[in-house]
């Protein structure tokens, strides 16, 4: 029972993979009129019928399944086998893009007042899928609570896992990465040591989504590592649908790392690859945005713009949206912002007033941190600020064009105003320029000597390394205050705080890896920890301006004769 539900909770997940990805064709056959041959195959078994069916996971023959599907039904209905008959309208669902819903809607009107097999668990997780793809999240969310009632009911541990699977595709949806990752992390542990064959899918399954989080978080290098690791298994598996996200998923984290023309080869290659397939709404927009944005690194700006168009064309084409639809129009804003272009600014801030209002309006409850870069408030004040310099300029027209007679006193009130700004402006600007006194700390010599020595000591531990650390705590553990310390460190350590602490974190990294060879084996992420740093970028900034080299060319300059040692 335990591998039959594995193989029921991997169904779901498919079906659920090939409702999005927009791969099943719409089959019109005579079937119903291909009496004999459905006949024939009424004749076997539902577990020979049930394994054709399933067979082949990774083509599409979708007429052929439908013949499958349609003499289990008919099967199940002539012996009156509800539960049968649950199982071939899930088949449907497989074969079917158009009926889908309404195949699901059967399933749980003859299973809802019973518990067996999973049935309408699975039912309703296929329908939250199928609005979730719709943008619809408020329905999804429904179904998803019905599902969880029947597997708390049912004591179904796998499809408990499923809706916490397809939660989390939602909060990614959102933008609310970083609540996505956890409950994808839980998944992936869950699979990890799993041997038997569904659960080895499902494991591939749940760590794209958990690296596609960890792209969205800034973690490139460990979505990176996942999604390498993946590759071989999805197309092990025969897993296309899968090794798409990966593509585009390699793309995202190379792209993150700097590595444009890498990112744009993953691209390309997703392309070729899918040459005679059609993407799914969230693959097509995230080429296009990732195009995009290498060629704006690469300063190809028309480029970049044409492939931003085309994200807003298919968002639009599809009333899809998304946390990366969002991120695309802000780009767009930001370039014609860039070009003074005042009508494409007010076309594209309106389309972000859109995306915010659904994005907080319908999904308040998950959607925690989607408006990062813009507010709402602060679009609609760009906007009416647009229209009100555009408003001014027509009236000024209007005004030069019918009141000549005025023109001598507009002049002189324009004259004036400006002369009056220009002063404002040369006080604020004299303002800004004057240096602010800085109060003058005097400490006596066995107040310095004191704190001087007491540092030397705290230079001797780790102290100065922890994540934590900052000036305050630095006061407080030498027993004096900011000012003092700040003062000190300036006159007898030439050097500011900020630079006192950065001198000491990289010369003590330097240090360790002379002396340790196993540092010099570290991810970047794990020698920034080393010396307290919780940001990998923010430490190859300072890494770099300190020794002139980032960590790893450092490393490979340094270091490159040792190879041999390890």
């Amino acid at each position: 029972m335990h591998t039959e539900q594995k193989k029921l909770c991997f169904k779901i997940l498919l079906v659920a993979f090939v409702l999005s990805n927009a791969i099943i064709s719409n089959a019109q056959s005579n079937l119903n009129n291909d009496t004999t041959a459905l006949e024939n195959l009424e004749n076997k078994s539902y577990l020979d019928l049930e394994k054709v069916f399933w067979s082949d996971l990774d083509k599409f023959d979708t007429v052929k399944k439908l013949k499958y599907a349609k003499a289990y039904l008919r099967k199940a209905k002539k012996e009156k086998d509800t539960l049968e008959i649950a199982d071939a309208y899930f088949m449907m669902t497989y074969c079917s893009k158009l009926n889908t819903l309404s195949y699901l809607d059967s399933i749980i009107g003859v299973t809802k007042n019973k518990t067996f097999k999973n049935q309408p668990i699975n039912a309703y997780i296929l329908k939250a899928s199928i609005f979730g793809q719709k943008n619809d999240y408020k329905r999804a969310l429904l179904n998803l609570e019905k599902a969880n009632f029947y597997a708390k009911k049912q004591g179904s541990v796998l499809q408990l896992n499923d809706i916490k699977y397809f939660i989390s595709r939602f909060k990614t949806n959102l933008g609310d990465y970083e609540s996505a990752k956890k409950l994808q992390k839980e998944l992936v542990l869950y699979y990890k040591n799993s041997n038997d064959f569904y659960s080895k899918r499902a494991y591939v399954v749940v760590s794209e989504a958990y690296a596609n989080s960890l792209n969205f978080l800034n973690k490139p290098d460990s979505a990176l590592l996942i999604v390498k690791n993946l590759i071989p298994l999805s197309l092990k598996t025969k897993d296309s649908i899968i090794y798409n996200k990966l593509l585009i998923s390699s793309a995202i984290s190379n792209y993150q790392t700097g590595n444009y023309k890498i990112s744009l080869d993953s691209i390309n290659k997703l392309k070729e690859y899918n040459r005679r397939k059609v993407f799914s709404t969230d693959v097509d927009i995230l080429i296009n945005l990732y195009e995009g944005k290498n060629y704006l690194e690469q300063q190809k700006k028309k480029r970049a713009i044409q492939c931003f168009k085309k994200v807003d064309s298919i968002s639009s084409a599809k009333n899809y949206y998304h946390s990366y639809v969002r991120e695309n129009y802000t780009l767009m804003y930001n370039y014609y912002k860039n070009n003074n272009d005042i009508n494409n600014q007010l076309h594209y801030i309106d389309k972000l007033l859109v995306t915010d209002s659904i994005l907080n309006n319908d999904f308040k409850y998950l959607a925690k941190n989607v408006n990062d870069k813009f507010t709402k408030p602060n679009l609609i004040d760009s906007k009416q600020k647009i229209i009100k310099s555009l408003e001014k300029e027509k009236t000024k027209r209007i005004s030069l064009m019918f009141a000549l007679l005025f023109l001598i006193i507009l002049i002189i009130i324009i004259t004036l105003r400006n002369i009056k700004r220009k002063k404002l402006y040369k006080k604020h600007i004299a303002n800004l320029e004057t240096p602010k006194k800085v109060k003058s700390y005097l400490i006596d010599d066995k107040t310095t000597l004191r704190i001087l020595n007491d540092l030397s000591k705290i230079e001797e531990t780790d102290f100065l390394l922890s994540k934590d650390f900052s000036l305050v705590l630095l006061a407080k553990e030498l027993e004096t205050n900011t000012s003092y310390l700040s003062k000190i460190i300036n006159e007898h350590k030439k050097k500011t705080f900020k630079q006192y602490l950065i001198d000491y974190r990289i010369r003590f990294l330097i240090q360790q890896l002379d002396t340790k060879l196993i540092m010099r084996k570290y991810s970047i992420e794990a020698l920034a920890e080393s010396v307290g740093y919780t940001n990998a970028s923010s430490f190859t900034r300072i890494f770099k301006n300190y020794t002139g080299k980032s960590p790893s060319e450092f490393l490979k300059s340094r270091y490159s004769t040792d190879d041999s040692l390890f």
